[in-house]
């Protein structure tokens, strides 16, 4: 274990070893969720967790490092999706593109 201190921000960032001892101390207790709001979850790899936006979970494209993103897909799977405000769905290929569907925009709001 380092006695090495890091600063605030790099606690809980998602990228492992900032305390350059193997530790990975300052991911320990994250909450991964909290990073990740409103998008698919990919498992953790040796870089640390990550996530994509819903628009390329199951696009037969693999973006998770571990492919999950694309595990048990259906051709139909998800066609639509729930707005934040559940007053909508609104079609999948729409999410992310740019464009305000959903009432609350929410189909926007986590777009990288």
């Amino acid at each position: 274990m380092s006695d090495r201190c890091i600063s605030a921000e790099k606690r809980c960032d998602g990228v492992y070893d900032d305390c350059g001892d193997g530790s990975n101390l300052d991911e320990i207790n994250c909450n991964r969720n909290a990073t990740c709001v409103g998008k698919f979850i990919c498992s953790e790899s040796t870089s640390g967790p990550s996530c994509i936006d819903w628009s390329q979970h199951c696009d037969r494209e693999r973006h998770c490092a571990m492919g999950e993103d694309e595990l048990n897909c259906r051709k139909e799977e998800v066609k639509y999706l729930s707005c934040e405000n559940q007053k909508q769905m609104v079609p999948k290929q729409k999410w992310c593109d740019g464009t305000a569907d959903c009432e609350d925009a929410s189909d926007e709001k986590y777009c990288t």
